[in-house]
C-alpha cells in the first residue's frame, strides 16, 4: 500500500555530471522533504489508529542511478504480541482499506484469491478507501514540494 514515484534525470543531465555526488545529495533531501509531506497527507486522511504506519522512502538504485520515494503504510516493528491470535496493526489498516471476505474492493487487485474454504462466507469488513482517495492528493503535493525545494536547495547550493 505505498505509491511509488520516480526521477527522470534527464532534465538536470548537465548538472548531474558536473557535480554528481553534490547532486544526489541535494536531489534526496528534497526527495524525502516532499515525501514528508505527502505522508502527512495520507496522516491525515487515514484512520488515526494507524497513523503510525505512514511512513516514506527515498531509494536511489545502486546500478541504475533511478531514484525513487515510496509513501503510504509500511509494516513496522511492532510489540511484542500478547496473544497468538494478535493480528499485526499493518494487516488490519489493509483490512480496513480494502475490505474482506464478501465485501473486497472489487477495483484492487489482491495477491490472493479467496480461499475455497471461505467462499461461501457472507460479509466481512467494508472497504473504507481511505487512502485510495487520498492518492492522488499526495502525489500532487509530492510533486508540487519536491519541485519548490528542489529549487530552494539549488540555489543555496549553488550560489555559494
Amino acid at each position: 500500500m505505498a505509491v511509488k514515484v520516480q526521477i527522470d534525470a534527464s532534465e538536470v543531465e548537465a548538472l548531474m555530471r558536473r557535480y554528481p555526488d553534490k547532486m544526489l545529495k541535494l536531489t534526496k533531501k528534497s526527495m524525502r522533504s516532499a515525501a514528508s509531506e505527502s505522508a502527512k497527507i495520507i496522516r491525515r486522511a487515514g484512520n488515526p489508529r494507524f497513523a503510525s504506519l505512514v511512513g516514506y522512502k527515498v531509494a536511489s538504485g545502486k546500478l541504475s542511478g533511478d531514484l525513487s520515494a515510496a509513501v503510504g503504510y509500511f509494516r513496522s516493528r511492532q510489540q511484542k504480541k500478547k496473544k497468538k491470535s494478535d493480528v499485526d496493526d499493518w494487516f488490519k489498516a489493509y483490512w480496513s482499506e480494502y475490505g474482506t471476505l464478501e465485501n473486497r474492493y472489487a477495483g484492487h487487485r489482491f495477491q490472493r484469491q479467496r480461499a475455497a474454504r471461505s467462499r461461501h462466507f457472507r460479509g466481512g469488513i467494508m472497504p473504507r478507501l481511505l487512502y485510495e482517495g487520498c492518492k492522488s492528493d499526495a502525489v500532487d503535493a509530492y510533486l508540487r514540494k519536491l519541485e519548490k525545494e528542489m529549487v530552494k536547495n539549488f540555489e543555496k547550493e549553488f550560489k555559494k
